[in-house]
């Protein structure tokens, strides 16, 4: 019986034309590879997966608050903030830059552990001028963001460009 399964499939075989042959190879090879190689990696993937849930899952649940306390930590107190604003107009102070139509807003949430203020000014220089005030502004104050940069000019041949800045101060809130 083994014998007669083996000469039907031989005389199948032979039967087969060089692409059928070709394709049916490929299709071996590609589910080869799909339960040697793909599969076991897919079930590594999806256990590692649930590793990493449970185990954020169990961080969360120990001290929910310990990371918020480090991070405001790194702010400085709000109690500083016209010496922070202060030193942000010496920095322009020391590269000729005249800060103008400036506005304040403040963030007056006090439950909340970080407090927000605004600062809105326009600066007329040229791009090189406000690229470099901006850069040392951020490695001066790390706990400054630039909500928002608009840099506007009345013609491609003036070298001074308008420059409408947004920047928000983060302080830690201190109850």
């Amino acid at each position: 019986m083994i014998a007669q399964f083996k000469w039907r499939v031989y005389r199948f075989a032979e039967r087969l034309s060089l692409t059928v042959k070709l394709a049916l190879a490929l299709l071996a090879a590609a589910l080869l590879s799909y339960v040697l190689l793909y599969r076991p990696q897919q079930q590594n993937l999806a256990s590692l997966a649930k590793t990493q849930t449970s185990q954020t899952t169990a961080n969360k649940a120990i001290a929910p608050y310990a990371d918020v306390n480090a991070y405001t930590s790194q702010f400085p107190k709000i109690t500083s903030r016209a010496a922070k604003i202060n030193a942000l107009i010496d920095i322009a102070k020391q590269q000729n830059i005249l800060l103008d139509e400036i506005t304040y807003k403040s963030d007056s949430d006090i439950n909340h552990p970080i407090n927000h203020y605004q600062m809105a000014f326009s600066v007329f220089a040229p791009y090189p001028e406000v690229h470099h005030f901006l850069s040392s502004i951020l490695m001066a104050m790390p706990y400054v963001a630039i909500d928002s940069l608009n840099i506007s000019r009345e013609s491609v041949l003036d070298d001074v460009v308008e420059a409408r800045i947004q920047l928000t101060f983060y302080f830690a809130n201190t109850k």
